[in-house]
């Protein structure tokens, strides 16, 4: 999934935990944080890889 889809993604994981937390649903509040957290793992892992695919880019140029 690309960054800018797991952000709006997140963005929107974030409403609604807010939601459910005016409603005192705070199973639903556990459920998508912990989804959150997920995604906000692999938002990070896939900045990770665009981050070394640039590195490996500007490494290969000068070699």
């Amino acid at each position: 999934m690309s960054l800018i889809k797991l952000h709006n993604k997140m963005k929107k994981q974030m409403d609604s935990i807010e939601e459910a937390i005016h409603n005192k649903d705070f199973s639903k509040v556990n459920r998508l944080g912990m989804s959150l957290s997920n995604n906000n793992e692999e938002l990070m892992q896939e900045a990770r890889d665009l981050s070394n695919n640039e590195k490996g880019r500007y490494v290969n140029t000068y070699a």
